[in-house]
């Protein structure tokens, strides 16, 4: 099969989609006569394809003129490698530029939801302009004549319906996790020395720092956790727009010395390490829709879980999909302080109780067959049947 593979969200980009697009294209290029990637030429990347080693091209990333570079580069390379199916990674403007090229071609198209990708805030002058009658009309366009679309989360594919996607189309692919990297009871002294661990309790988030993802509420809840455990540590790793109002929260609260911004952690290995020094992993996203903020999943609860951490987690967006309340860890109101300074004293206090369901969440990777690897091959099927019926 001849796959032309297209992300405009793809390394070195950071953050979940981009790592998603990376994973899914390492796991389903070595099988296809044909796999081509398409990805914006951004910093860094001739030094990311060269150890990359997958077939990408790369092309200019202004809007307007990328458009009209997609569609010409994509019609040359449907014909010059006779592609049998296109998958795109975000609806626009790939997918969007897949609809016109479906016409010329009918090369079928796929097309794989997220969460932000989809939805469109209306805040602000830009998004005003973004969300309007001729982009709505396009996105109707082009997600009625794909061939399918793939989402993460059933709380997505809901919503895809509510919004009035064809529920026959939509297949729900969980994302994965290297479970070869992200292994539990690994040697973390390295990060525990580091950042001055030892015989403390660590809380830890691996995300973009977005208001949405919850790093203020556990701030907030850390001086009533202070007076049970006085040796209790926030660590934050990721970097984004919020760091400076979350450093300045920091500050007001007089946190300095229990909350370590690390920055961005590269490389699977290391990051495992992370997972592995702390006592429980939390994350409390919440959704904030008019400005098309919600988690489609969470790709970072799978990674926990494979270190067989415990996991506190905001019940909001597709979260339900990625952490099973009380069995891999525990789901609370994200903005409920009581209930949140609760959960974390109760695992906290109960290292058995956070051992099972750290336990609980390796066992799940595995049954659940949610390496990427496995993921992977659920997504192949799905092109395969899309090609077998154009």
């Amino acid at each position: 099969m001849n796959i032309l593979f297209i992300s405009f969200d793809y390394p070195p980009l950071l953050g979940g989609i981009a790592n998603l697009s990376y994973q899914v294209a390492k796991n389903i290029s070595a099988e296809e006569a044909t796999f081509i990637i398409v990805a914006p030429a951004v910093k860094g990347y001739k030094e990311f394809d060269k150890k990359s080693k997958l077939t990408t091209l790369r092309i200019i990333n202004v809007k307007i003129i990328r458009e009209l570079v997609l569609f010409f580069k994509m019609l040359y390379l449907v014909f010059k490698f006779k592609i049998d199916v296109i998958y795109n990674l975000t609806w626009y403007p790939s997918a969007a530029v897949s609809y016109f090229i479906n016409i010329l071609t009918h090369v079928p198209y796929v097309i794989h939801v997220y969460a932000m990708d989809y939805f469109e805030g209306r805040r602000g002058i830009f998004n005003k302009l973004k969300y309007n009658w001729l982009r709505t009309f396009v996105k109707k366009l082009t997600f009625d004549r794909a061939g399918k679309i793939i989402t993460l989360s059933n709380f997505m594919k809901d919503r895809l319906i509510v919004r009035g996607e064809d529920a026959l189309k939509i297949e729900v692919i969980p994302p994965g996790v290297e479970s070869a990297l992200f292994v539990p009871q690994i040697d973390a002294k390295a990060v525990i020395s580091k950042h001055n661990l030892e015989n403390k309790k660590v809380l830890l988030t691996v995300s973009r720092l977005d208001d949405y993802k919850g790093h203020d509420i556990v701030i907030k809840v850390l001086p009533r956790l202070i007076t049970k455990f006085p040796d209790i540590v926030y660590l934050i790793v990721g970097e984004g727009p919020n760091e400076g109002f979350l450093r300045k929260l920091v500050d007001s609260l007089n946190l300095n010395g229990h909350v370590i911004f690390v920055g961005w952690v590269l490389g699977e290995r290391l990051l495992s390490l992370y997972y592995n020094a702390c006592d429980v992993f939390i994350m409390l996203s919440r959704e904030i829709y008019s400005e098309a903020k919600v988690e489609g999943y969470g790709i970072v609860f799978l990674e926990a879980s494979a270190c067989g951490k415990a996991i506190i987690a905001g019940r909001s967006g597709g979260i339900e999909d990625a952490v099973v309340d009380k069995i891999t860890g525990l789901l609370v109101n994200p903005l409920d302080l009581d209930e949140i300074e609760s959960v974390i004293t109760k695992i906290l206090s109960d290292r058995h109780y956070a051992e099972l369901l750290g336990g609980n969440g390796v066992d799940r990777i595995r049954k659940d067959k949610l390496d990427w690897s496995d993921t992977g091959k659920k997504i192949r099927d799905v092109l395969v049947a899309v090609q077998e019926r154009k």
